[in-house]
Order: C-alpha cells, then structure tokens, then sequence
C-alpha cells in the first residue's frame, strides 16, 4: 500500500459518509415519507352554555394526532375514517360515549398571531346504532 493510497480511502470515506448524511436529510425534508400518527386517545368533555343560561355536558373521546405540514385534507378524512373504523368506533361504544373527534395539529407549521398551531378536526356523532361523521354541509352516515 502506497502513501497516498491511504489519503484516497479516507477521502472516499468522507465523501461516502457526506453523500448518507445528505441522503438522510433529503428523505427527512420529504413530505411524501411522513404520514399522520396518531398520538393519544383520551375521554374528555366540553360544556355548551346555552343563552337560556342552561348548560350541557357533552362527554366525548378525543384523538389527537400529528399531520404533515403539507397534509391534504383529503388524506386526513381517509385517514379519520381508517381509525375510525379500526379502533375509536370500538372504543367509543365501549365507553358509552355518543361522540368522536379526531383533532390533526400539523407539524412544523408556522404558529398563529395568537401562538397556537394550525389544526384540523373531524367529528363522528351516535345517534341511535348508527354513526354520522360531520362535516360541512351534511352528515355522512357511517
């Protein structure tokens, strides 16, 4: 082995470790790679006060998951309804609760004037068996 040969390896290990570190961070910059998930699942409740001064305990299972920055709405009702159909319907009933809502934060996103994220919401309702899932302009029966 020559002197030189061991200058030639060191610069082909560096150029192949900045050529994986480049990698990395090309396939992490990606929104395409990130998909939502789901982070938590709890039982809580809102309190609708009505002008009448009569106030309503609405009790409810919330999800909260994390969403791309760039998410499409559309990606996020197939994803609503896919945990919706795979576990928080199952969960709901089992707790007696007549109401889902499924609250996506989107990661990195620039936070708002009054320092909160950018959110969406999808909301599932039990009237009866049967569940509806709200949205604007009408209900979609589940």
């Amino acid at each position: 082995m020559h002197s030189n040969d061991k200058g030639v390896y060191s610069g082909a290990f560096v150029l192949a470790a900045l050529c994986l570190v480049m990698l990395l961070w090309l396939f992490n910059q990606n929104e395409l790679t990130r998909q939502p998930h789901l982070v938590s699942v709890s039982s809580t409740s809102f309190l609708e006060k009505k002008d009448t001064g009569e106030q309503i305990m609405y009790p409810f299972l919330h999800a909260q998951v994390i969403a791309p920055a760039r998410a499409d709405v559309a990606d996020l009702v197939k994803y609503a309804q896919n945990i919706f159909a795979a576990r928080l319907r199952s969960d709901a009933e089992v707790q007696a609760k007549q109401m889902i809502w499924i609250t996506f934060t989107f990661a990195e996103s620039p936070q708002q004037v009054s320092g909160e994220k950018k959110t969406y919401r999808e909301i599932y309702v039990r009237e009866g068996t049967s569940w509806h899932r709200l949205s604007r302009g009408s209900d979609t029966l589940m």
